[in-house]
Protein backbone atom coordinates (compact mmCIF):
# COMPACT_ATOMS: atom_id res chain seq x y z
CA UNK A 1 0.00 0.00 0.00
CA UNK A 2 1.39 3.09 -0.81
CA UNK A 3 2.10 6.04 1.32
CA UNK A 4 -0.48 8.45 -0.60
CA UNK A 5 -2.79 5.62 -0.25
CA UNK A 6 -2.59 5.79 3.49
CA UNK A 7 -2.77 9.22 3.64
CA UNK A 8 -6.16 9.48 1.98
CA UNK A 9 -7.90 6.45 4.15
CA UNK A 10 -6.72 8.59 6.77
CA UNK A 11 -7.93 11.46 5.80
CA UNK A 12 -11.12 10.21 4.97
CA UNK A 13 -11.48 8.37 8.80
CA UNK A 14 -10.82 11.47 10.18
CA UNK A 15 -13.42 13.60 7.89
CA UNK A 16 -16.22 10.97 8.63
CA UNK A 17 -15.05 11.14 13.15
CA UNK A 18 -15.34 14.95 12.38
CA UNK A 19 -19.09 14.68 10.83
CA UNK A 20 -20.17 12.33 13.74
CA UNK A 21 -19.08 14.58 16.20
CA UNK A 22 -20.37 18.06 14.39
CA UNK A 23 -23.78 15.59 13.94
CA UNK A 24 -24.33 14.88 17.24
CA UNK A 25 -23.23 18.06 18.54
CA UNK A 26 -26.17 19.09 16.32
CA UNK A 27 -28.62 16.95 17.09
CA UNK A 28 -27.58 18.07 21.05
CA UNK A 29 -27.97 21.43 20.52
CA UNK A 30 -31.45 20.60 18.39
CA UNK A 31 -32.69 18.71 21.35
CA UNK A 32 -31.58 21.61 23.66
CA UNK A 33 -33.35 23.91 22.16
CA UNK A 34 -36.36 22.15 21.48
CA UNK A 35 -36.40 21.61 25.71
CA UNK A 36 -35.84 24.76 26.26
CA UNK A 37 -38.55 25.74 23.94
CA UNK A 38 -41.03 23.64 25.20
CA UNK A 39 -42.39 25.20 28.21
CA UNK A 40 -43.27 27.94 25.73
CA UNK A 41 -45.50 25.55 24.05
CA UNK A 42 -47.73 25.44 27.49
CA UNK A 43 -46.65 29.56 28.86
CA UNK A 44 -49.81 31.31 29.59
CA UNK A 45 -51.17 34.48 28.26
CA UNK A 46 -50.42 37.30 29.95
CA UNK A 47 -47.83 38.32 32.39
CA UNK A 48 -47.38 35.50 34.84
CA UNK A 49 -44.66 37.60 37.07
CA UNK A 50 -42.57 35.11 39.15
CA UNK A 51 -42.37 31.46 38.25
CA UNK A 52 -44.69 28.94 39.75
CA UNK A 53 -44.46 27.99 43.17
CA UNK A 54 -43.75 24.78 43.72
CA UNK A 55 -43.95 22.14 46.30
CA UNK A 56 -41.08 22.63 48.20
CA UNK A 57 -41.30 26.09 48.41
CA UNK A 58 -45.15 26.61 48.87
CA UNK A 59 -45.41 28.56 52.73
CA UNK A 60 -48.79 31.16 51.97
CA UNK A 61 -52.24 30.67 50.90
CA UNK A 62 -51.40 32.69 48.13
CA UNK A 63 -48.50 29.80 46.68
CA UNK A 64 -51.26 27.63 46.63
CA UNK A 65 -54.09 29.83 45.11
CA UNK A 66 -51.42 30.80 42.01
CA UNK A 67 -51.03 26.87 41.63
CA UNK A 68 -54.55 26.83 41.35
CA UNK A 69 -54.88 29.38 39.10
CA UNK A 70 -52.42 28.07 36.92
CA UNK A 71 -53.67 24.43 36.51
CA UNK A 72 -57.16 26.20 35.89
CA UNK A 73 -55.99 28.39 33.47
CA UNK A 74 -54.31 25.08 31.90
CA UNK A 75 -57.55 23.80 31.42
CA UNK A 76 -59.03 26.54 29.96
CA UNK A 77 -60.24 25.86 26.08
CA UNK A 78 -62.73 28.48 25.53
CA UNK A 79 -61.53 31.67 27.72
CA UNK A 80 -59.52 34.17 26.28
CA UNK A 81 -58.25 37.30 27.65
CA UNK A 82 -60.81 39.47 25.80
CA UNK A 83 -63.36 37.06 27.26
CA UNK A 84 -64.66 39.16 30.63
CA UNK A 85 -65.23 36.65 33.37
CA UNK A 86 -65.91 38.07 37.62
CA UNK A 87 -64.35 36.07 40.49
CA UNK A 88 -67.11 34.81 43.32
CA UNK A 89 -66.59 33.22 46.96
CA UNK A 90 -65.35 30.25 47.42
CA UNK A 91 -68.03 28.84 49.11
CA UNK A 92 -68.42 25.57 51.92
CA UNK A 93 -69.15 21.95 49.59
CA UNK A 94 -71.78 21.31 52.43
CA UNK A 95 -73.63 24.87 52.43
CA UNK A 96 -72.75 26.60 48.67
CA UNK A 97 -74.55 29.55 50.94
CA UNK A 98 -72.33 29.93 53.11
CA UNK A 99 -68.67 31.37 52.87
CA UNK A 100 -66.00 32.32 55.62
CA UNK A 101 -63.11 34.58 55.27
CA UNK A 102 -61.31 31.69 53.56
CA UNK A 103 -63.09 31.51 50.82
CA UNK A 104 -63.08 35.62 50.58
CA UNK A 105 -59.41 34.94 50.23
CA UNK A 106 -59.08 32.20 47.93
CA UNK A 107 -61.43 34.85 45.53
CA UNK A 108 -59.13 38.20 45.97
CA UNK A 109 -56.00 35.88 45.24
CA UNK A 110 -58.05 34.30 42.63
CA UNK A 111 -58.62 37.77 40.99
CA UNK A 112 -55.19 38.97 41.13
CA UNK A 113 -53.95 35.69 40.01
CA UNK A 114 -56.36 35.73 36.91
CA UNK A 115 -55.84 39.73 35.98
CA UNK A 116 -51.76 38.78 35.81
CA UNK A 117 -52.63 36.35 32.97
CA UNK A 118 -53.81 38.79 31.18
CA UNK A 119 -57.82 38.12 31.29
CA UNK A 120 -60.56 40.52 31.82
CA UNK A 121 -61.99 40.13 35.27
CA UNK A 122 -64.22 42.48 36.33
CA UNK A 123 -64.70 43.62 39.71
CA UNK A 124 -68.78 43.73 40.61
CA UNK A 125 -67.86 45.12 44.13
CA UNK A 126 -66.45 48.86 42.67
CA UNK A 127 -69.22 51.20 43.03
CA UNK A 128 -68.11 53.66 40.53
CA UNK A 129 -67.43 56.66 42.64
CA UNK A 130 -65.24 57.38 45.33
CA UNK A 131 -66.82 58.24 48.85
CA UNK A 132 -64.56 60.30 51.11
CA UNK A 133 -65.20 59.70 54.50
CA UNK A 134 -62.70 60.47 57.76
CA UNK A 135 -62.42 56.52 58.29
CA UNK A 136 -60.69 56.64 54.51
CA UNK A 137 -61.53 57.19 51.02
CA UNK A 138 -63.65 53.76 49.44
CA UNK A 139 -64.30 52.26 46.23
CA UNK A 140 -65.65 49.16 47.19
CA UNK A 141 -69.07 48.17 48.67
CA UNK A 142 -70.53 45.53 49.39
CA UNK A 143 -73.65 47.31 49.98
CA UNK A 144 -75.99 46.53 47.66
CA UNK A 145 -77.98 49.56 47.39
CA UNK A 146 -74.61 51.16 45.55
CA UNK A 147 -73.45 48.45 43.26
CA UNK A 148 -74.86 48.08 39.65
CA UNK A 149 -76.92 44.82 38.72
CA UNK A 150 -76.06 44.30 35.48
CA UNK A 151 -72.06 43.24 34.28
CA UNK A 152 -70.92 42.43 30.81
CA UNK A 153 -69.86 38.95 32.18
CA UNK A 154 -69.64 35.76 30.28
CA UNK A 155 -67.75 33.36 32.65
CA UNK A 156 -67.78 33.08 36.49
CA UNK A 157 -64.81 31.61 38.72
CA UNK A 158 -65.49 29.72 41.23
CA UNK A 159 -65.25 26.77 43.72
CA UNK A 160 -66.14 24.96 46.59
CA UNK A 161 -64.03 24.11 49.81
CA UNK A 162 -63.90 21.29 52.09
CA UNK A 163 -61.55 19.33 55.08
CA UNK A 164 -59.69 16.35 54.71
CA UNK A 165 -57.21 14.41 56.98
CA UNK A 166 -54.27 15.88 54.80
CA UNK A 167 -55.82 19.54 54.76
CA UNK A 168 -58.39 21.76 52.43
CA UNK A 169 -59.54 20.49 49.72
CA UNK A 170 -60.29 23.20 46.94
CA UNK A 171 -61.92 22.54 43.90
CA UNK A 172 -62.07 25.67 41.93
CA UNK A 173 -63.94 25.97 37.92
CA UNK A 174 -64.53 28.70 35.39
CA UNK A 175 -68.09 28.41 34.14
CA UNK A 176 -70.35 29.70 31.18
CA UNK A 177 -72.82 32.42 32.78
CA UNK A 178 -75.63 31.23 30.08
CA UNK A 179 -74.66 28.02 29.22
CA UNK A 180 -73.64 26.64 33.11
CA UNK A 181 -71.05 24.35 31.14
CA UNK A 182 -67.76 24.20 32.80
CA UNK A 183 -64.63 25.20 30.97
CA UNK A 184 -61.92 24.18 33.32
CA UNK A 185 -61.37 23.05 36.34
CA UNK A 186 -58.26 22.47 38.97
CA UNK A 187 -58.18 21.12 42.34
CA UNK A 188 -55.44 21.83 45.23
CA UNK A 189 -55.02 20.27 48.65
CA UNK A 190 -54.06 23.17 50.92
CA UNK A 191 -52.58 22.00 54.01
CA UNK A 192 -53.70 22.53 58.11
CA UNK A 193 -50.81 24.91 58.83
CA UNK A 194 -51.48 27.11 55.65
CA UNK A 195 -55.02 27.28 56.40
CA UNK A 196 -55.25 28.17 60.36
CA UNK A 197 -52.05 30.58 59.72
CA UNK A 198 -53.73 32.65 57.07
CA UNK A 199 -57.63 32.56 58.25
CA UNK A 200 -59.48 35.42 60.85
CA UNK A 201 -62.07 34.03 63.18
CA UNK A 202 -64.57 37.27 61.75
CA UNK A 203 -66.10 37.20 58.81
CA UNK A 204 -67.67 40.18 57.24
CA UNK A 205 -71.41 41.08 57.51
CA UNK A 206 -73.48 42.13 54.39
CA UNK A 207 -76.42 44.10 55.18
CA UNK A 208 -78.76 42.29 52.00
CA UNK A 209 -78.11 40.18 48.84
CA UNK A 210 -77.54 41.06 45.26
CA UNK A 211 -78.71 39.15 42.16
CA UNK A 212 -75.79 40.05 40.10
CA UNK A 213 -76.70 39.43 36.00
CA UNK A 214 -75.44 39.36 32.60
CA UNK A 215 -75.74 42.66 30.94
CA UNK A 216 -77.54 42.40 27.32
Amino acid sequence: MSVYFKRQVGLSAAILLLSACSATSSNSNSNSAQAQRAPAAHRLPGNTGAPIPQAASMESLSDYVAQLSYRLVSSSHYVSQSTPLAVASFVELQNLKATSLFGLQIEESMLSQLQHYGFSVIDYKATGFMRITPEGDFVFSRDVKELPRRHPIEYYVSGTYSRSKEGIIVNARIIGVESKVIVASAEQLIPHHVYYSSVPKVSPKRTSELLVQNRK
